[in-house]
């Protein structure tokens, strides 16, 4: 096994998985000129000067470090002569802190890369959203060093049997992300995020992120949807292992270093007791906000000219607690009976296979999830209405 693992900046984590299989960190700035999949305001801050301090760190425990670069869209400013010599620099400058490897999205990046840095490894993101075999070989053809499959190709067990083949090589999956399955909102959700950390967005990075808040609101309206989520439960992870995948990627760039080490303990050890939304994202970071997290929020979301401010302060209602308890504990059989239908193919409201399993597993606490229900309802109406801005 192999956990590629995300870094939130703070140097002591590196020494803290120190006792587990990780073999790469992946981190990106807040904003840079590429952007990414995560808003600016929602990711640690790190100054560009520490960059190298923490690369050196992860190079002293002989471990690679993988920079994002997987926007999904950068307005075209990398079709001009001035975005050109952007990218260049840039670059350059990750070259200079030491970067081994980048993750892209974009096919077009992804052969600039190899033109003009040769030197860097390059890994298209689960955000190329690579969920077939034909995907999978124009991306190895355009020149992918390593490929994280699409995350709803986690329940594509015919799919994944074939890439464990031996002509098959360099396959990581993500397991812990708890998005919808079959996300309708993800390529704009993933093109919103990408621009509101671009440095050059002319929003200045500010973002109200309705589509995280309505993907989580149609989760709420049905439980049954956690149980959908592409996620793998730390006790399956050997399930894959025998279909030839070894390279595991945890989520989680905005959790806390507590939070991180718990989800990358419960991989490592194939274990875990208790709530598993505790070890899935968004759902993991129990940390109230510190100082810091304030201040990003207030630095890129508390922009009186492009919203009312008071309705930023309402969406406090929509963190914390969402009152649903996931026992990963009554779940230990799930997969088997899973790996027997054909999931991709299957009409839910048919099949009603995850409806059995939501009801043995989940214990909801009915003050908590409802007034969280309304929270969500109500930010959401406001949008959709217009009225919150």
């Amino acid at each position: 096994m192999k956990l590629i693992v995300p870094t939130n900046w703070d140097d002591a984590l590196i020494e803290r998985l120190r006792d587990y299989p990780v073999s790469e960190f992946y981190g990106k700035l807040q904003a840079d000129f590429f952007g990414g999949g995560r808003p600016a305001y929602s990711i640690p801050a790190a100054a560009k000067r520490s960059l190298k301090k923490h690369l050196n760190l992860v190079h002293g425990r002989g471990l690679t470090f993988n920079y994002l670069l997987n926007t999904s869209c950068m307005g075209n400013k990398e079709f001009t002569r001035w975005g050109q010599k952007k990218m260049q620099a840039f670059l350059g400058f990750l070259s200079t802190c030491g970067v081994d490897r980048v993750t892209v999205t974009s096919p077009y990046l992804l052969k600039w890369l190899k033109n003009n840095f040769p030197e860097f490894k390059v890994t298209a993101s689960v955000m190329a959203h690579i969920d077939s075999i034909k995907k999978f070989i124009y991306w190895k053809e355009l020149g992918a060093d390593n490929i994280v499959l699409a995350y709803d190709a986690n329940r594509n067990f015919e799919f994944l049997r074939q890439l464990g083949r031996p002509e098959f090589k360099d396959v990581t999956v993500l397991v812990n992300l708890a998005c919808l399955a079959d996300c309708p909102f993800i390529y704009l959700h993933e093109n919103t995020s990408s621009h509101a950390s671009s440095r050059h967005d002319p929003l200045g990075n500010f973002c109200v992120d309705y589509y995280f808040m309505a993907c989580a609101y149609l989760r709420l309206c049905d439980p049954v949807r956690f149980i959908q989520s592409p996620w793998i439960r730390p006790e399956d992870i050997s399930f894959y292992e025998n279909m030839g995948i070894n390279t595991f990627k945890v989520s989680g760039r905005t959790f806390s270093s507590g939070t991180i080490h718990r989800v990358v303990k419960a991989y490592a050890e194939g274990k875990f007791e208790g709530n598993l939304l505790d070890i899935l994202d968004p759902y993991a970071e129990k940390t109230p906000l510190d100082k810091k997290k304030l201040f990003s929020f207030f630095k890129y979301l508390f922009r009186p000219q492009q919203a009312n401010v008071l309705s930023f302060y309402k969406m406090r209602k929509i963190m914390g607690p969402t009152g649903i308890h996931l026992n990963n504990q009554k779940l230990s059989e799930f997969l088997d009976g899973l790996a027997k239908r054909n999931c991709p193919n299957l009409r839910c409201n048919e099949c009603l296979y995850c409806a059995s399993i939501a009801k043995s597993s989940i214990n909801i606490d009915s003050d908590i999830y409802q007034e969280k229900k309304k929270a969500y309802n109500d930010i959401l109406a406001s949008l959709e209405s217009g009225s919150f801005f």
